[in-house]
């Protein structure tokens, strides 16, 4: 049976400045220090981490919303990836981050650990643009609290 994930993270950089770093080629590159690739269209396809992730747009709404396939290159089929982005005061931006249909057993039939995927993407994700590119992270108590 698929399951889902919920999470958030704050940065103390404004909304515009995070949305521009997950959608543009360039900016992916610096913070996964790896080729990438990123058409900023509807159907647009990305690939980063050397085909470890791939997949496509189905929504993009400039500094508000991502709605992604991303095919992670160990898992069976595509997981539903939904961004929304959230201008905080003092210039931070909050995303809410849902992850949907991942599949309970990976390529080789291990059971797939939700806790893995989220701390997948905080560490190869978000934790590497505060790392590589300098936009903080804002870990106060409230940033995984909020929500719609």
């Amino acid at each position: 049976m698929p399951s889902e994930l919920k999470f958030n993270i704050k940065f103390r950089v404004p909304t515009n400045i995070i949305y521009e770093t997950l959608t543009n080629s360039m900016e992916i590159m610096k913070f996964t220090q790896c080729k990438a690739e990123f058409t900023k269209e509807v159907n647009g396809t990305f690939n980063f981490y050397d085909g470890f992730i791939t997949g496509s747009n189905i929504e993009l709404v400039e500094n508000k919303k991502l709605v992604q396939k991303w095919k992670f290159s160990n898992l069976p089929n595509s997981i539903d990836v939904t961004m929304n982005f959230r201008e905080k005061p003092g210039q931070e931006s909050l995303i809410q981050i849902s992850v949907k249909n991942i599949p309970e057993r990976d390529n080789l039939n291990s059971f797939v650990d939700l806790k893995s995927i989220e701390r997948g993407f905080r560490t190869q994700i978000f934790e590497k643009i505060q790392n590589w590119l300098g936009y903080p992270i804002n870990n106060d108590a409230s940033s995984d609290s909020e929500s719609d």
